[in-house]
C-alpha cells in the first residue's frame, strides 16, 4: 500500500535530470546548470586516494566492528522469540510485546543519541573525533556487555535478561 503511495508521488514529481522537470521555474533550471558546470570543474582533478585508505588502521577497526556488530544484530533478531519462549518461558503473548521492546528502545536511543551528540561537540565538551569514539564504543560494548550477562541467567531472572536484551539492542 505504502509502496505503492510512494510510488505515484516519485512518478508524478522527480525527473531525471532539472531540465527534464515540470516542477521547477527555468531561473533554477539554470542556477543547477551553473552550479553543476563549475561543480565539475573542480572535481576533475579528485583522485579517490583507494591505497591509504585500504591501509589505514582506523578503516579496517571500523569496518571489523561493523561487520561483527551487525552479525550479532542480526542473530538477535533471529533468536530472540525463540530464546524468549524456550529459556525464558514466556507465552507466546507476552513474547511478541517484550520481542518488540528492544527495537522500540533502539528507536529512542538512536533519535536521542545523535541530539546528544550533536550538543557534546557544540557546546565544546568533546571534539567530533571524539564524540564520534565515544558513541562508538558505547554502542559496542554496551550490546557484548549485557549478552554477556544474558548468558548467565535463566528463567528465573527473565525480566532481567529481558532489560539486559533492551539495552543491548538499544545501543
Amino acid at each position: 500500500g505504502l509502496g505503492i503511495v510512494w510510488s505515484l508521488v516519485w512518478l508524478i514529481f522527480v525527473s531525471d535530470t532539472p531540465a527534464k522537470s515540470k516542477h521547477i521555474s527555468a531561473n533554477e533550471k539554470e542556477y543547477i546548470r551553473v552550479c553543476k558546470a563549475h561543480e565539475k570543474m573542480q572535481d576533475t582533478n579528485t583522485k579517490i586516494p583507494w591505497g591509504p585508505m585500504l591501509k589505514s588502521q582506523g578503516f579496517w577497526c571500523i569496518l571489523i566492528t561493523i561487520f561483527f556488530s551487525d552479525f550479532g544484530l542480526y542473530a538477535i533478531w533471529t533468536v530472540v522469540p525463540e530464546y524468549m519462549n524456550e529459556v525464558l518461558l514466556f507465552s507466546i503473548e507476552q513474547n511478541g510485546l517484550l520481542s518488540a521492546l528492544p527495537h522500540v528502545a533502539s528507536f529512542l536511543v538512536v533519535i536521542s543519541t545523535g541530539g546528544l551528540a550533536d550538543h557534546l561537540i557544540t557546546r565544546k565538551y568533546l571534539k567530533r573525533v571524539n564524540a564520534r569514539k565515544l558513541f562508538h564504543a558505547i554502542g559496542t560494548l554496551a550490546p557484548a556487555i549485557c549478552l554477556l550477562l544474558i548468558s548467565f541467567l535463566d528463567c528465573q531472572h527473565r525480566y532481567l535478561a529481558v532489560c539486559l536484551l533492551i539495552v543491548g539492542v538499544a545501543f
